[in-house]
């Protein structure tokens, strides 16, 4: 009996372990930034409003780590590759993304997958001219 629970409890493990991979289809559904100062911006609402169809868009995080999108409904200029967009796991909870042009400093986001939601943290230092304090993605399972 000791046994089977011992078991049962790995494979549990195991399946929470894997399932903190962003692999597969995701749309935004938050994407905020509050700044040193506290003021906080709902950045998606904002695009939303002049771009509606950007809620539309579907973010492929493939296995590879490739990024592609999908963006069937948006205007022409917005349905361009990402080329050289990357992304890939740093410990268990933490994704770090890169492109042509942040390879020297990529972002590094705290991950959180928890069902058919993410949610990428990213904080800021408190240095220089840096005045995110705190930028934060959700996404839904496309």
């Amino acid at each position: 009996m000791k046994t089977s629970l011992s078991l049962l409890v790995c494979i549990l493990f195991s399946f929470i372990v894997q399932s903190q991979t962003p692999v597969g289809k995701w749309k935004f559904f938050s994407y905020s930034i509050e700044t040193w100062d506290g003021e906080k911006t709902d950045l998606l609402k904002s695009a939303a409003k002049k771009e509606p169809c950007i809620t539309t868009i579907v973010i492929n995080f493939r296995a590879d780590g490739k990024i592609t999108t999908q963006a069937d409904n948006c205007p022409a200029e917005m349905q361009q590759p990402n080329p050289g967009k990357e992304w890939k796991m740093r410990d268990k909870n933490k994704i770090v993304l890169l492109s042509d042009d942040m390879t020297r400093n990529p972002v590094i986001f705290n991950l959180e997958i928890i069902g058919n939601k993410m949610r990428w943290t990213f904080t800021g230092p408190k240095k220089g001219i840096q005045i995110v304090k705190e930028l934060v993605a959700e996404f839904i399972r496309a």
